[in-house]
């Protein structure tokens, strides 16, 4: 019946709109507005067969295809913009269902719509529990390694020197292992979650704060040249817990991260 429920052409375009999505997601992971387009054809297409279905196996078929989408929104962009799309494809399968040739009873539209909004909204905060788990550091809370290497991978790459510099702080705290010697593990977590809290109330909302490893740590600074982003962390020396060393440096034409890492170390 699900084979009956469209014609030949109709499946295609259906196959075509998802493998259009993953690929889009799959490629073009930093470009958002290839994304949009994507996800807002494999949207359009899909009610474009459920407003044609010819049977209830049929528009239940095309119901996955949203759900799918919804998943693929809730991995792609913010929360936000991931509700966005939940509520505004839940709007247009209404719709699309209200004006369908198929008399079908409101409570199969209720469950069909429950399925999309239910697992939309699960498998969203799952994914962004996951996110969350693989680029926040659990003691300090501030980037890990991962996150770091995306971020200023994404600021160098938008980066025009004398226009919107970027600077890198490599930091690393003086005697940490004396701390967790004399004092015990607890207080050099402590010590660590202190320091960040000091950062946190001095640096701006777009600075990036990662933890490396251990007591390492790196601040990204975007549109901050190196004499601007030198006095910056004196500044946040002076309201420091405990001393630390440190390198900053400016971006380069040409820096990847890693020699602009290599430089600042």
């Amino acid at each position: 019946p699900l084979v009956r429920a469209y014609s030949q052409g109709q499946r295609l375009i259906a196959i075509g709109s998802v493998l259009a999505l993953c690929l889009a997601v799959a490629v073009f992971r930093g470009r958002q507005v290839v994304q949009h387009a994507a996800l807002l054809l494999a949207i359009g297409a899909n009610l474009a067969l459920l407003l044609d279905a010819q049977s209830f196996a049929g528009a239940m078929l095309t119901n996955y295809s949203f759900v799918f989408c919804v998943i693929v929104a809730s991995a792609a962009f913010s929360r936000a913009v991931a509700t966005t799309y939940l509520i505004g494809t839940l709007a247009a399968v209404s719709v699309v269902m209200h004006f369908s040739q198929l008399q079908a009873p409101p409570l199969l539209w209720i469950v069909q719509l429950g399925a999309i909004a239910g697992t939309g909204i699960a498998v969203g905060y799952f994914i962004r529990w996951l996110k969350w788990y693989a680029t926040t550091d659990d003691l300090t809370g501030v980037a890990t390694r991962r996150a770091f290497d995306q971020v200023l991978d994404s600021y160098l790459k938008a980066a025009r020197p004398g226009e919107s510099p970027v600077s890198l702080a490599m930091i690393d705290l003086d005697d940490f292992k004396v701390v967790n010697d004399t004092e015990g593990h607890p207080a050099g977590d402590q010590l660590l979650r202190d320091v960040v809290d000091a950062w946190r109330r001095r640096l701006r909302t777009n600075d990036l704060i990662a933890r490396l490893g251990g007591d390492e740590f790196a601040l990204v600074l975007p549109n901050t040249d190196e004499t601007s982003a030198g006095a910056l962390v004196a500044e946040l020396a002076v309201h420091s817990p405990c001393a630390w060393s440190v390198g900053v440096v400016e971006a380069r034409a040409g820096d990847t991260v890693g020699t602009l890492v290599d430089r600042a170390d």
